[in-house]
Order: structure tokens, then C-alpha cells, then sequence
């Protein structure tokens, strides 16, 4: 689009142009900046500098100006409040909470944690390391009442009242420790909080010292927890709504609690084996607690971990059996990533799970696991009188290797839950459910010489409407990809 393209637009239209503009969120403003420099998000400036129409236009539309995003600076941390770089900042502030007018605002106070030679050697720097909050913060809380989403980093300064935000709708608070002592978190009161994204960190140099988020709040629809201790994870969980999706990552220690009862909908915890802070024991914080209304449940092991961790099996079936019986009924969903776990204890999980219209299963790269075996897949096909999973609609399956026997296996389970057999019979699928979608993804090559008839099970698989994907099998992606292609099916 050349200038004279854009001068015949529309006000109307050309404001939705500058409001696509000014779209950026404060994770993305983070993303793209440079955390060795102080920064302002300046796009509404910008587009208000261009010329008089776009001025016109900018300065009438509030909304170009209600995102805040200040990422803090060395230089910014250690100087005095009366300094030119904080008076510069501050009247971009000024200038965009005068223009914003009433709108509500996203806000984000962001502040690096620096290094021991910015902290030692900063010539600012008072004999007190805490620092009372700098103007341009203050700037900002006095127009609390406007918030609606905020990312707040702020770790060399101490807040002792209570911050109260009363149309606050989304928060990701995040706090790294100073380098010889904690930092201390205010009270927030944020009674209509939906969405919480908290992440709890500490200096490698502070041995034992944990910390969490003091926060007044009514019921969460998005929990999202990283490096908490399972004291935070379990106080935010009871806050759950009833159609909230959770995700802790990384648990520090033992939960010295009561039993956790969260009506939470869906749960993801991630593992992580080398934080350097402590172990992280998922099966622990899973048995305190009691889920009776969870629909989707999901176990990680990070991939920058080195090993990997055993399942905790027993926890998850405790959790079951015994503190949240109607859990598995209603659980359709469930994901175990990279944990090393048994055959036996794979089947003695999906036995209580009837429910089940999705599993996803990955083997981890190393440990003691024992790969799915036929006596596993066979399972899977009606062929028995226990099946396991009559409600499947969707598998994934991610292994180290797989046996041409156990290739033969897994087709049969494929072709055993479509509505169409290889010879063309309708198959008496009353009790099973019709798997729509499947995903084999298998790690180490397995050579199939051409002519297999693995390749035309497959095809047939796909042309009859299954959605297939099947990666590193040997040859067998470059001999498919063109013939499912020309039929209009889904190629690989």
C-alpha cells in the first residue's frame, strides 16, 4: 500500500489500521525489546507524529493510549527519582494516561534483575538496597481503579500497602529475589481477577527461602504457575473456577497442607528435574489433592530436563480410586509426556479411565521405561473382553522404536475403531467409538521394503476418512505423500 492508498481511506478505517498497530501485548512488547535499555511503548506516539490527520485522528481515539508497557533499565533501577531519565518517563506516562482518558488500561512494569556489578557499582545506589517505588509507578497506581490487565516485575522495591485494583481482569505478577535478600510482594486485592500468571523465582546465592503471592481474589478461570512451591499452587487451586484451566510448572518441596478440594476443569503439571532450587515432586502436591470435576489432565516433563522422572503412578491412581471418584467418569481427556512408566502401570491408569475420547503418550528418550508392547495395543482393539478406551476419538502416540509385528498391531487397532474394515464390511462398532484422528510418531527409522502391505493398510485407512499422520517410519512418508495428495486426502 503506497501513500496515496492510504490518504483516500476512511477515518474510520484508518483507525482500525492504527489500532492493529498498538495491538501488541506486554509479553510481546518484552519479546522484541532490549532488556539492557530502558524502554517506553511508544506506538501511539509515534502514529500521532506522522501528520496532522493522523495527530487528529490518534489523539480522539483512547484506546491507541491505554497500553502502558515500561521496561526499567539499570540506569532506571539505581537512579535517583528527581533524575532527567525518570523525568523523561514520566511525562510519556503523563501524556498517555491524559490521552487514554477513561479507558481501561494494560499496564506492564518491568524491571531485569541486574547484575552483581550493576547492584555494587551503581553510584546511586542508597545504603538501604530496598527501593521505594519510582514516580512513574506511583504515576500509575493512582489510576488503579482503570486497570484491566497488568505484568508486573518489580524486584528491588518494597511495597508495604496494600495495591487494590478494582477492575483488574487478567495478572501475570513475577518475582526474582534481590541478590541478598527477598523481596517482599504487597497485597493485591483484585475481586474480579479471571486470569492469574504468576512466576516465583530466587537468587541461586538464597538457600531456603521461598516466597508467595499475597493475593485477594475471587474465582480463577486461567491459573498459570511457574517455579511456585506447592503451598501457592494449592492456595490459587482453591480458587479455582468451575471452568478453570490450571497449569503449575515446577514444584519446590513437600505441600505441608490439608487436603487441596478444587472444582478446577483442567490441570497441567510440567516437571522439571534440574531447577537448581529444590526437587520437584508432582506426585506429592498431586496426592493432597481431590479434583471431582476435572475434565482434562496432562503430565510433562520438561525438555531441557536431563533424565526422566518416574510417573507418579500411585498418586494419580489414589486420586482416582479414593478422593475423586467422579474424576474418572468425566476425565475424556489425558496426556503423559516423557515420564518413565510401565506397560503394567499404563494399563492399570487407563483401566479406571473409561471416559477417555483422548490420550496422548510419549516415551521418554532415556530411562528405564518399557515401550508399549503388543499385549498393550491389543488392548486397544476390541479384540478383548476388558478394551481399554471405547470412547477414543483421538491418540497420539510418540516411541523410541517400533517392531514390523508391532506395526501390524497398531493397524489392527487403527482399522478396529473405523466404521469400514479393509474388505469393505461395515464392522460392528456399536460399543467403540469411531477414531477420527491418530498420530504415530516413531523416534528411531524403521525400513519397510516396498510392496509392505503396512503402506496399503494405511492408505486405506486414510481414503476411508481417518486423519493419519505417521513420522520417521522409514521410507514410508516419500511413498505416500504424493498418492494421498492426488486423492485429496491428508498427506503426511
Amino acid at each position: 500500500m503506497n501513500a496515496h492508498s492510504i490518504s483516500i481511506l476512511p477515518d474510520e478505517l484508518l483507525l482500525e489500521v492504527f489500532k492493529e498497530c498498538v495491538a501488541s501485548t506486554a509479553e510481546d512488547y518484552l519479546r522484541t525489546k532490549d532488556s539492557s535499555t530502558g524502554e517506553v511503548y511508544t506506538k501511539a506516539l509515534v502514529i500521532s507524529s506522522v501528520d496532522r490527520r493522523w495527530r487528529s485522528i490518534s489523539i480522539h481515539a483512547p484506546v491507541l493510549w491505554a497500553r502502558i508497557f515500561i521496561a526499567f533499565s539499570t540506569c532506571l533501577q539505581f537512579s535517583v527519582p528527581s533524575s532527567t531519565v525518570h523525568s523523561s518517563v514520566e511525562a510519556i506516562v503523563t501524556l498517555y494516561l491524559e490521552r487514554s482518558r477513561g479507558h481501561p488500561l494494560d499496564v506492564c512494569l518491568w524491571s531485569p534483575l541486574p547484575s552483581a556489578t550493576d547492584y555494587f557499582d551503581a553510584p546511586t545506589l542508597p545504603e538501604d538496597e530496598d527501593k521505594p517505588l519510582p514516580p512513574v509507578a506511583l504515576l500509575l497506581l493512582q489510576e488503579s481503579h482503570r486497570w484491566r490487565a497488568a505484568l508486573l516485575e518489580l524486584p528491588f522495591w518494597n511495597v508495604n500497602e496494600p495495591l487494590t485494583f478494582p477492575s483488574l481482569e487478567e495478572l501475570d505478577a513475577r518475582c526474582t529475589f534481590g541478590i541478598e535478600s527477598p523481596h517482599h510482594l504487597p497485597l493485591i486485592r483484585a475481586p474480579h481477577l479471571r486470569k492469574l500468571k504468576t512466576k516465583l523465582l530466587q537468587d541461586q546465592n538464597t538457600e531456603g527461602f521461598y516466597t508467595t503471592l499475597n493475593l485477594e481474589c475471587g474465582s480463577l478461570d486461567k491459573i498459570t504457575l511457574d517455579c511456585v512451591t506447592p503451598e501457592v499452587a494449592a492456595q490459587f487451586l482453591r480458587r479455582a473456577s468451575a471452568v478453570c484451566r490450571a497449569s503449575v510448572n515446577t514444584l519446590f518441596e513437600s505441600l505441608d497442607s490439608t487436603d487441596v478440594v478444587s472444582p478446577v476443569k483442567a490441570l497441567s503439571i510440567t516437571t522439571v528435574t534440574d531447577t537448581g532450587y529444590g526437587e520437584d515432586d508432582p506426585g506429592c502436591f498431586l496426592s493432597y489433592l481431590t479434583l471431582p470435576d476435572l475434565e482434562e489432565l496432562e503430565f510433562i516433563v520438561d525438555e531441557s530436563s536431563e533424565g526422566s522422572p518416574q510417573f507418579p503412578v500411585d498418586e494419580l491412581m489414589s486420586l482416582l480410586r479414593n478422593r475423586s471418584e467422579s474424576c474418572s467418569t468425566k476425565l475424556t481427556r489425558l496426556h503423559m509426556k516423557r515420564h518413565c512408566i510401565s506397560e503394567t502401570d499404563i494399563l492399570g491408569v487407563l483401566e479406571l479411565l473409561p471416559g477417555l475420547t483422548e490420550f496422548v503418550f510419549e516415551e521418554p528418550k532415556s530411562g528405564d521405561n518399557v515401550s508399549p508392547t503388543e499385549k498393550f495395543i491389543k488392548r486397544l482393539t476390541g479384540q478383548s473382553p476388558t478394551t481399554l478406551l471405547p470412547n477414543i476419538s483421538r491418540v497420539e502416540l510418540i516411541l523410541q522404536s517400533l517392531s514390523p509385528s508391532l506395526v501390524d498391531t497398531l493397524l489392527d487397532f487403527l482399522e478396529s475403531r473405523r466404521p469400514q474394515s479393509r474388505n469393505g464390511s461395515i464392522q460392528n462398532v456399536t460399543s467403540l467409538a469411531v477414531l477420527e484422528q491418530a498420530k504415530i510418531t516413531i523416534r528411531q527409522t524403521l525400513t519397510l521394503q516396498q510392496g509392505s502391505p503396512f503402506l496399503e493398510r494405511i492408505q486405506e485407512l486414510r481414503v476411508g476418512g481417518l486423519a493419519l499422520d505417521i513420522e520417521r517410519l522409514g521410507s514410508l512418508p516419500s511413498i505416500t505423500r504424493t498418492e494421498y495428495n492426488n486423492d485429496g486426502c491428508r498427506s503426511m
